[in-house]
């Protein structure tokens, strides 16, 4: 494998001074101007170690193949496949024509338990350019204005995986865009001043993908269903459950988002009280055209291969095996269509059944395109008070509004369910028969509850008030010790535009789902909605749509609380004890209504249909997070100053992604991802040259060479990230989710290090695992960094400034992540390692 090629380039031009061009315009001092111009040319290096097909494997022979060290036995329904061989005749001309993308292995490596045999590497590229610019202009003592204006551009090609069959196989992508703003600055008094300010941006975003408008690989090889749209051509999504290398290619997306944001806000300092109050309006664009699944995409777990077809027969199936069959264990879609909002309401009243109308118009897809408007809206209060000279407070209210996000052309929709997502059977009957089924049309009336949805099909929440305060006291005048802290309340209404990403390209406006692969279908035909509905995928309690959203959707909010003491040291040092703690308030939370154990059966009452097949997002979660640090420091005194901190951390939420068990919500809570219970770190800043002892009073070369510097080496250490293992090909039953947990029997969990297989299991059928989220930890993390700089003056107002930056520079291999999928060749060996060693070096001169 060759070394890619990895290199940074960075220049940056600055000009400013004062509005003047000798002889033709003179501000007379009053305006200036700044003016930066910043160059990046960054070739990164990508290297793959990954798990490839064999020849063998290929054509069909799984002699011999294990999963975890485990000899595996392939089976026919009832009956075993001879020697473990597939017959030439059964392997799918589909499978083998996509066979051709992967490439062949090039070593043998890994263990027995995770093996891996191919290794790649190449370089991509980033070219981007940046021009700051700002002017300044005071008219009279009342009177000044400011404007800035920034402009970027980025261009990135991005190598695939593939790329060693396919060399062209590079995505690229381009993003250019603008932000300006001005402001105006009235002084009423010394002691009041307003300012009034503009902002306004605009970005344009580009992803290009290899395959787009040059091979249609679908239409070749005869898949039904997809997006025969040119720039949407490529492969089908591929995922192997046993860690085999996954096929994927990005998708194409054209985005240009645009903002126009006007504000106010009032100073006015009035004894020992400095009030600030003001309000800001901004309208938000987010237009785009981009499919989220045109091509579909498939998964495999060796079901198909299995015992009797299922997964819960240990030692039998292999995922590959299923895919050289063309049958995957499930498969999903999402391709948008162009109708209207008005159009597809309309499809209420329209003749035919509503899989016939349905079907008509999903198969005439428009690109995806999309028009978001918002609307946000904020006004505050606050008061710095200086009620003694050793007591401050802070004092203020804020009110924010963001209104749900609508859709130009009323193009979004979910699904009209009642609180116990059980209907009755009759009504349930009455909806299929409408063209839309349970679908609900933004402004329409829901076919199942009567419920009127507004445009945004959400109900905005205009009563977000938060009130802060926080104070700083100082005990004693004649100690140094501060005593700081605070409460605040923080609403999240930015939580309505990541929510519409789940209403949009939905029935009717588009084909929707992710499906269990329960009636046979085939690599050719599962993507297509009319077929899957023929052979019986599609059970009449199953939602072809993917996401349904609570109408009453709640904004959310923290709750935000703080202490911290401070005291002078001796030695020119200082500590610190800090708490921290959050309560977190009606976050979003997911889950499949109707869905059960994989391996089980839905429990309906008799006489209700009870609806499967789609996630719901309402906003019951809760999450708390409380952490105390400590930091001992030393201030820059003499060229040294040094920090050592320690924090301790304790996070829990019931909201990390979507719910095992729907009816047990509770089982959900668990610590927070990502969330490090403890974590030290140190660092150190060392100038050369500064007081007598420090070598200030050194001259001629030796001050030359070594005064000046300042060196700041750091080191960073923490536990464990929590993580969670799951059972791998342990899909929910009604949904195409693999989001059941695996069983821990007993024994250690960890053994030399890394995670003990023997001591997990995949839960038993019609059952959910044992274990909750997040309830072991990942590999403990280790850094270092080391900077350097160095001001050499070559002249009167000019110097050149030399830096070093360097991460890693033991270059010692910390690993960052272990597989944490049961029933994966790879579970408990390391899947990604942090960075090793790099070395940045930049130079600056200034005239």
């Amino acid at each position: 494998m060759s070394k890619p090629s990895a290199q940074n380039v960075r220049s940056t031009l600055t000009a400013g001074g004062p509005l003047k061009i000798p002889h033709l315009f003179d501000t007379h001092n009053k305006g200036t101007f700044s003016i930066n111009y910043s160059l990046t040319r960054n070739r990164t290096g990508n290297n793959w170690t990954d798990l490839v097909p064999t020849d063998a494997e290929r054509a069909g022979n799984f002699a011999g193949v294990t999963v975890k060290g485990v000899p595996v036995v392939l089976y026919n329904g009832a009956s075993p496949f001879p020697n473990n061989q597939i017959p030439a005749s059964m392997i799918s001309p589909i499978a083998k024509a996509l066979l051709k993308y992967y490439p062949e292995p090039n070593f043998s490596g890994g263990t027995a338990a995770s093996p891996l045999n191919f290794a790649s590497s190449a370089s991509g590229h980033t070219n981007g350019d940046n021009i700051n610019a700002r002017v300044s202009y005071t008219f009279n003592t009342k009177n000044q204005a400011n404007a800035s204006f920034q402009w970027q551009r980025q261009n990135t090609l991005t190598p695939s995986v593939f790329s060693t069959v396919v060399p062209a196989w590079q995505d690229t992508s381009t993003n250019s865009g603008v932000v300006g703003s001005v402001s105006y600055i009235y002084h009423f008094t010394t002691r009041l001043i307003a300012t009034t300010q503009y902002n306004y941006s605009k970005n344009t975003q580009l992803q290009t993908p290899y395959f787009a408008n040059t091979t249609n690989v679908e239409g070749i090889l005869g898949i039904l269903g997809t997006d025969q749209a040119p720039i949407d051509w490529g492969p089908p999504g591929l995922s192997f459950s046993s860690g085999i290398l996954g096929l994927s290619a990005s998708r194409p997306s054209f985005s240009h988002p645009q903002t126009s944001a006007v504000g106010e806000s009032i100073l006015w300092v009035h004894g020992p009280h400095e009030i600030t109050f003001g309000g800001d309006f901004s309208r938000r664009q987010a237009n785009t055209l981009s499919q989220n699944n045109p091509r579909g995409s498939f998964s495999f777990t060796g079901a198909a291969t299995a015992l009797n077809g299922l997964a819960t027969n240990a030692g039998t199936g292999f995922d590959l095996a299923d895919f050289l069959l063309g049958t995957p264990t499930t498969m999903s879609i999402n391709v948008a269509n162009s109708l209207s909002g008005a159009q597809a309401a309309q499809l209420a009243t329209a003749a035919g059944s509503a899989l016939t109308n349905l079907q008509t118009i999903q198969n005439t897809p428009s690109g995806g395109d999309r028009y978001l408007r918002t609307n946000v809206y904020d006004a505050y209060i606050s008061d710095q008070w200086r009620l003694t000279p050793r007591i401050s407070l802070t004092l203020g209210i804020r009110w924010d509004y963001q209104a749900p996000t609508t859709e130009l052309n009323n193009r979004l929709a979910t699904i009209d369910l009642p609180a116990s997502f059980q209907i009755q059977t009759s009504l349930y009957n009455t909806a299929l028969a409408s063209p839309t089924g349970l679908s609900v049309v933004a402004g329409q009336i829901g076919p199942i509850t009567g419920l009127h949805y507004s445009n945004s099909m959400l109900n905005g929440q205009k009563t977000d008030f938060s009130p802060r305060a926080g104070f700083a006291f100082k005990p004693w005048s004649k100690h140094s010790t501060v005593i700081r802290g605070g409460y605040g309340l923080y609403f999240t209404p930015s939580i309505y535009s990541s929510l519409v990403g789940q209403l949009d390209a939905q029935t009717p406006f588009g084909t929707s789902y992710n499906l269990q692969n329960t009636c046979g279908a085939s690599i050719q035909n599962a993507l297509s909605l009319s077929t899957i509905t023929t052979l019986g995928c599609v059970a009449r309690n199953q939602a072809t749509t993917t996401n349904a959203m609570n109408p009453n959707f709640r904004v959310g909010y923290t709750q935000n609380w703080q202490m911290s003491v401070q005291q002078n040291l001796i030695a020119n040092t200082f500590a610190s004890v800090t708490y921290v703690g959050v309560k977190g308030t009606g976050l979003p939370q997911s889950f499949y209504p109707n869905s059960y154990a994989y391996g089980g059966s839905q429990n309906c009452p008799a006489g209700y249909t009870c609806p499967s097949g789609y996630v719901y997002e309402t906003a019951n979660g809760n999450s708390t997070d409380e952490q105390l640090s400590l930091l001992l420091a030393r201030r820059m005194r003499s060229g040294l100053g040094a920090m050592v901190s320690y924090s301790l951390n304790k996070a829990i939420d019931d909201v990390g992604g979507v719910a095992q068990n729907w009816q047990n919500l509770s089982a959900e809570r668990a610590r927070s991802a990502g969330v490090r219970n403890q974590s030290a770190n140190f660092s150190l800043q060392y100038s050369s040259g500064v007081g007598v002892s420090g070598g200030g009073l050194v001259n001629g070369w030796k001050g030359v060479l070594f005064r000046d510097w300042t060196v700041m080496p750091g080191v960073n250490l923490a536990s464990g990230a929590p993580i969670t293992i799951t059972a791998i090909g342990y899909t929910l039953g009604g949904t195409a989710s693999a989001s059941e947990r695996a069983s821990y029997i007993g024994g250690p969990a960890f053994l030399n290090g890394v995670l003990n297989a023997a001591a997990f299991h995949a839960p038993a059928a019609g059952t959910y695992g044992n274990l909750g989220r997040n309830v072991f930890n990942g590999p403990m993390q280790f850094s270092t960094n080391l900077n350097a700089n160095r001001t050499f003056r070559v002249g009167d107002r000019k110097n050149l400034t030399f830096s070093v930056q360097m991460q890693n520079p033991l270059n010692h291999p910390v690993v960052s992540s272990w597989y944490t999928a049961l029933g994966s060749n790879q579970f408990g060996a390391v899947s990604n390692y942090g960075g090793m060693r790099t070395i940045s070096a930049n130079m600056r001169f200034n005239f």
